[in-house]
């Protein structure tokens, strides 16, 4: 084989992997369903409905209190920072106070995997309980190291049409400002949650034995 058909032969190699590396990681972030919840005017109803940055899927979000073991529904408050409850006035935020456990539940078209949950407004030691369909999945600590603040449950394997988040005690507070989801067929925790894709370092070190292969043919 010539020169010039090793060399040749080596950049289709090359440029093969780069394309297949840009398709594994486009259709990663396709499957991603984003819900942002900031931005918006301030809208105080029974039921605000979202649609996703994407465009195809929508939610709907309600909220209600429980006092003594006896819940009530609330209006929703949408504000420039996210969603929270509007049970008293000029008070926005989920909380706890005067013996309420204030909730945000959201209920999805289909069901989807809950791969993150972005807050705002919270304080240190804030948490949260997490409802999945009516499920109880355990309560969380929110980390409050910026303004916005993530919690991640990739792996978690949380499945489900309707997410509620419920204030943990009296001094809990935090808005709701965005939800992330993943495809319902993500939902096995034991196996990768994504598909393996070779690092960029990889990919480099197969680029460049590719090229050592074409040298070393080129000297002989």
């Amino acid at each position: 084989m010539g020169k010039g058909s090793v060399m040749l032969m080596t950049r289709k190699w090359m440029l093969s992997l780069f394309c297949l590396m840009t398709m594994m990681m486009a259709g990663q972030a396709d499957a991603l369903v984003i819900f942002d919840l900031t931005g918006g005017e301030e809208i105080v109803s029974d039921s605000i409905t979202v649609t996703s940055t994407d465009g195809n899927y929508t939610l709907v979000a309600t909220a209600s209190a429980t006092k003594a073991g006896s819940t009530e529904a609330f209006p929703v408050a949408q504000s420039a920072e996210g969603f929270g409850v509007a049970r008293e006035a000029n008070d926005w935020l989920v909380n706890s106070s005067k013996g309420y456990d204030e909730s945000l539940t959201f209920t999805l078209d289909i069901p989807m995997l809950l791969k993150s949950v972005v807050f705002a407004s919270v304080d240190n030691n804030d948490h949260f309980v997490l409802l999945v369909d009516d499920v109880l999945k355990g309560d969380f600590k929110i980390e409050a190291v910026a303004v916005l603040n993530t919690v991640d449950f990739t792996g978690a394997g949380l499945l489900g049409t309707a997410f509620t988040f419920r204030t943990h005690d009296g001094s809990d507070t935090y808005k709701v400002a965005q939800l992330v989801f993943g495809p319902a067929d993500e939902t096995n925790p034991n196996e990768p949650e994504n598909p393996v894709v070779p690092e960029p370092a990889t990919l480099a070190l197969i680029g460049m034995g590719l090229v050592t292969a074409g040298a070393i043919r080129r000297r002989r």
